[in-house]
């Protein structure tokens, strides 16, 4: 997505949009993250 337009001729093929926003890294990755453990079998 460079420029925002659709490679598909608009007149012909109706394909649906979506709201996108732009974020920096560290917005998106705000925690704290906690991983789920399970015990293992032995």
């Amino acid at each position: 997505m460079r420029n925002g337009r659709s490679r598909f001729d608009p007149k012909r093929v109706k394909i649906r949009s979506y709201p996108v926003a732009v974020a920096s890294g560290e917005e998106l990755q705000k925690g704290p993250y906690v991983a789920e453990t399970f015990p293992g079998a032995r």
